[in-house]
């Protein structure tokens, strides 16, 4: 059993990393904040998971896992948080042989500027649908609501960026 959970934990690891630090640099604006609080995640999780504990949504419950750390982060920080560009383009651009780099950047930064004018709720679930890609039915579970609330507000909060970005016929 200790050799399938190794296995089942490295397969998740391997899978989701990325993901979850790119994540955590979203939501706390560090580098140096989302390399500890990933690595607390996972560590966590492989606790949960050594001691057999059965895990059904295994992607949903680390983005749980490094929410509660950052919340936990905030609190002792006691302060605000902003997000740095060079920490989002570093946790966020994926870069290719056909990619425009500078195109990129620049609509990252338009839309990341668009994103602080909205609801952190707003911001938060565009963030975990459209840059996570994360489905709605894990993001349900991540905000302990029903996944008909969670595409409600995904509309919404849609429907309100697009209220900040000027008609272009």
């Amino acid at each position: 059993m200790e050799e399938a959970t190794r296995t089942k934990f490295e397969q998740l690891f391997e899978a989701h990393h990325a993901e979850i630090f790119r994540f955590a640099v979203l939501k706390s604006g560090s580098t140096e904040v989302a390399e500890d609080v990933t690595a607390q995640a996972f560590l966590k999780y492989w606790e949960r998971l050594s001691q057999g504990t059965t895990i059904d949504h295994p992607r949903a419950l680390l983005y749980v896992i490094v929410r509660g750390l950052l919340i936990d982060t905030y609190r002792k920080a006691d302060k605000e948080r902003h997000v740095k560009w060079d920490d989002v383009v570093d946790g966020m651009l994926h870069v290719g042989p056909d990619t425009d780099i500078l195109d990129q950047a620049r609509t990252y930064a338009e839309v990341l500027s668009k994103l602080d004018l909205l609801k952190p709720e707003y911001k938060e679930i565009i963030m975990l649908h459209y840059v996570q890609d994360l489905p709605i039915s894990d993001i349900a579970i991540l905000l302990e609501k029903s996944q008909n609330n969670v595409r409600v507000l995904l509309h919404r909060a849609l429907s309100k960026l697009r209220d900040h970005f000027p008609y272009d016929p």
